[in-house]
């Protein structure tokens, strides 16, 4: 936070004070003051102010040590004279998350007072305490900490966005609907109570209480704001939202030159070169302020240097964005190589995110609420749940998009709607497949981790404006029992990763807020045997299953001597799994991609019986050309339906054998149009 005065490191999170921090000590004194107060009972204020910012400090800890549990750092903690901020490397991305963490606050000063009980001798309430006692003395200092802290519990948890409650509101609500309205419906209601804040504290001439209001209404509206534009930078690249028309003058040009060239252009910045150095934003402002500060025949030496952070056209926006918004008024010079190529301010990710919010899923609104909507959210908590079912209409629109118009009666999704936190169809996944440990599997074993995760981006950006209509998630594919040549120990056929490589797919899935699908090659073992083991991941939200019958020997044969089968009693067993798995847990949906190429590769189809909890893809995975891979979708895919669709495409094997990759625009020719895009 600028203008703030680090005092001291706690864990590496630097524990600091607002410039405004010394008003609540002038605040302070003012009462004793007015009270005409001893120095003694002065002195005994002032350590209790003190005290009560320690357990602002502990509080605030709690926080980041939860964020820490998730894997989210704590840059640092400021003290303000209304309490403290925890500022952290990015927001929870889960609403689980958020709850924990902003109920590990308000949990580290209940466990505060608890631990202080059994030191009081003379207890008393909380709302009786400040009637009992004029002054602070010896006697009721523990009281009077205990009493803090237990204040600082309940006032933290008033649902009032951005406190803990209002955070835990939003956590609550964002578990039934998209971020951007969960974060706009905490928000409305943070301010609806602020305002009863601000008036309370005017009538009973409270000013801490109205100046409390007043920081929910501003911090509020500038956390929905964060929020969105946080949201809208997830997978951009900055050159995807730069300004590229650059108007670049060297640093030798005189002021009226300059001048003369800018004012009859719409651009804002301009780049000002220096020889052997790196480039410099100025605005026009600057230009014409300089001009009236500078002799004429000066140059745009003159002007002042501010941005001193040069950024690439590579670069994630998520990674830059407090650089943009720590000062919307800055922009910056973005380069390839060494040329200057664009340049970026928050102006840009502002207009960018405008221009394709109708791109979000749901066409949810991230603005205002309505105000009877949120009325009614306040008067009836059911309706949280009723507003989070998705709309049934949308899913027919996709649907109709996918089969480009032509009828659907034998395409059980298109009619049925998804349960609350559904993907399909409402997304397009686009993932990328294969095993750390083979360079042969897939494309996640072929290239580097950062390497590959830039060329996901790339195909998330080609199947996002080859189909704008809808947004497109990235995953990782990861095949996490592995058929073998050879038997192994136990005669299998067959090799389960460690867990130190499924944790890695996780990881790696979550620098790109990415799902994850772990694929099971049973070999000679059954899904029965290996489904189970892989449970601990299975209940996280963002991790889903795929099953390949290729590699499923029931006749007990080598894999890959021959090509196996399921059946529609193994894929239920997979799909009552997986259902059990989301009722138990609390879980949305989740996705079940089974492979198929052949005909025999999926035995009785239409015995396949759906369940609401599971959304089963049958992903054409075979390679060649683009006629026979259009050949098997058709005969394996479109004419026996189960529910949703997918289709796989080969970086080598399709280019070597059918001289040909399939792009983006021919793939979403076929129909239904595949909802789920894998890449090997």
């Amino acid at each position: 936070m600028k203008a703030a005065l680090t005092l001291f490191k706690i864990r590496n999170i630097d524990i600091s004070i607002h410039w405004s921090f010394p008003f609540i000590i002038v605040w302070t004194l003012l009462i004793m003051t007015i009270q005409q107060a001893t120095v003694s009972q002065t002195l005994w204020a002032m350590l209790g102010i003190s005290l009560v910012f320690i357990c602002i400090v502990l509080h605030e800890l709690g926080h980041a040590l939860m964020a820490a549990h998730y894997g989210i750092k704590t840059k640092s903690i400021t003290l303000l004279p209304i309490g403290g901020m925890a500022n952290m490397q990015h927001m929870p991305e889960k609403p689980v998350q958020e709850i924990m963490i902003s109920l590990a606050g308000p949990m580290m000063n209940i466990v505060l007072a608890l631990l202080l009980l059994p030191f009081i001798k003379d207890y008393v309430p909380f709302w009786q305490f400040m009637d009992t006692f004029s002054y602070l003395d010896n006697s009721n200092m523990l009281l009077y900490i205990h009493t803090i802290n237990v204040l600082l519990a309940i006032f933290n948890l008033i649902p009032a966005f951005p406190m803990d409650g209002g955070r835990v509101l939003r956590g609550i609500i964002a578990a039934y609907t998209s971020y951007g309205r969960a974060t706009a419906i905490a928000a409305f209601i943070g301010r609806s109570i602020a305002i009863i804040f601000i008036i309370g504290g005017l009538l009973n001439f409270n000013l801490l209480l109205a100046v409390i209001g007043l920081f929910i209404v501003l911090s509020g509206r500038a956390e929905e704001t964060l929020t969105f534009l946080r949201h809208h930078a997830r997978g951009l690249l900055i050159g995807e939202i730069m300004t590229t028309d650059v108007l670049a003058f060297p640093s030798d040009l005189p002021l009226q030159t300059a001048a003369r060239k800018i004012i009859h252009s719409p651009c804002s910045f301009f780049a000002i070169v220096y020889h052997g150095g790196a480039p410099a934003i100025a605005s026009r402002t600057m230009l014409f302020q300089a001009m009236a500060g500078h002799p004429k025949d000066n140059t745009l030496n003159s002007i002042t240097r501010t941005n001193k952070n040069i950024l690439q056209a590579e670069t994630p926006v998520d990674e830059v964005i407090d650089q943009l918004t720590a000062d919307p008024e800055q922009a910056f010079p973005v380069m390839t190589g060494e040329q200057i190529c664009g340049i970026v301010s928050l102006n840009n990710l502002s207009e960018h995110s405008l221009v394709f919010e109708e791109m979000e899923a749901g066409n949810s609104s991230q603005g205002r609420v309505p105000l009877v909507t949120l009325i009614i959210l306040l008067l009836s908590t059911w309706m949280a749940a009723a507003q989070a079912q998705p709309d049934s209409s949308r899913n027919h629109q996709i649907w109709q998009h996918l089969l480009n118009g032509r009828p659907s009666d034998h395409w059980v999704a298109a009619s049925s709607t998804p349960l609350p936190g559904a993907l399909l169809p409402y997304k397009r996944i686009v993932a990328y497949y294969g095993n750390f440990y083979s360079s042969q599997m897939g494309i996640l074993g072929a290239l580097p981790p950062d390497s590959m995760l830039s060329r996901l981006k790339q195909e998330v950006t080609a199947w996002q404006l080859a189909d704008p209509v809808l947004p497109v998630q990235p995953a990782l594919h990861y095949i996490a029992v592995t058929a073998q040549k050879t038997g192994g120990a136990d005669g299998k056929y067959r090799a389960r990763m460690p867990d130190a490589q499924i944790d890695k797919a996780i990881e790696l899935a979550a620098r790109l807020n990415a799902i994850v699908i772990l694929d099971i090659q049973v070999g000679l073992s059954s899904l029965e045997d290996e489904i189970p083991r892989l449970d601990k991941y299975l209940r996280l939200p963002q991790v889903h299953l795929g099953i390949d019958p290729e590699y499923s020997m029931k006749n007990l044969q080598v894999p890959c001597t021959c090509i196996g089968t399921y059946d529609a009693n193994d894929i239920n067993f997979a799909i009552n799994h997986l259902a059990a798995l989301v009722k138990n847990y609390q879980l949305p949906p989740k996705i079940l991609v089974v492979h198929r190429f052949t005909r025999q590769m999926v035995t009785n189809y239409q015995d396949i019986t759906l369940m609401p909890q599971v959304q089963v893809v049958m992903n054409m995975d075979g390679f060649g050309g683009p006629s026979l891979k259009r050949d098997s979708y058709n005969a394996y895919i479109s004419r026996e339906p189960v529910e949703f669709t997918g289709f796989k495409l080969f970086y080598k094997n399709d280019v070597n054998v059918g001289k040909h990759l399939m792009g983006p625009a021919e793939v979403l020719q076929l129909i239904p149009a595949p909802i789920y895009i894998q890449y090997q």
